[in-house]
């Protein structure tokens, strides 16, 4: 009877882990790469709170390069965090003649936005 009990017991543990996607509740192996172009945004949205067409361009230019990295390589969740901190600085560096309290309020949106992922991502195990 042990024998039959311990085999039910380990089929349906079998069955069980198999129909259970596991993955989502492990966290994913940590990304220097991915981090290092985070921290580059991240410092470039705390240079300044103005509109400097320079800076606007330079940060559009990283989030669209983590963007296009999480395509082929991250989770779509990732992804989704990456393109909405694209499309803040989008509309930041599209505004026509914003104002200086337009510029810091947006840009300090864009830090806290870039601080969360990095302290979500940060925490991936390593």
């Amino acid at each position: 009877m042990n024998k039959h009990f311990l085999a039910i017991t380990l089929t349906v543990s079998l069955f069980l882990v198999s129909c259970t996607n596991l993955t989502k509740y492990i966290p994913e192996n940590f990304d220097g790469n991915e981090y290092m172009k985070l921290s580059e945004l991240s410092v470039m949205s705390t240079l300044s709170e103005s509109c400097n067409s320079m800076e606007l361009s330079a940060m559009r230019y990283h989030s669209a390069v983590l963007m296009k990295y999480s395509e082929g390589t991250l989770k779509e969740n990732i992804a989704d965090i990456y393109e909405g901190i694209h499309t803040e600085i989008v509309q930041l560096s599209d505004r026509k003649d914003p104002s200086p309290a337009y510029c810091r309020i947006k840009r300090n949106n864009i830090t806290a936005l870039i601080d969360q992922a990095m302290d979500t991502f940060g925490d991936r195990k390593k």
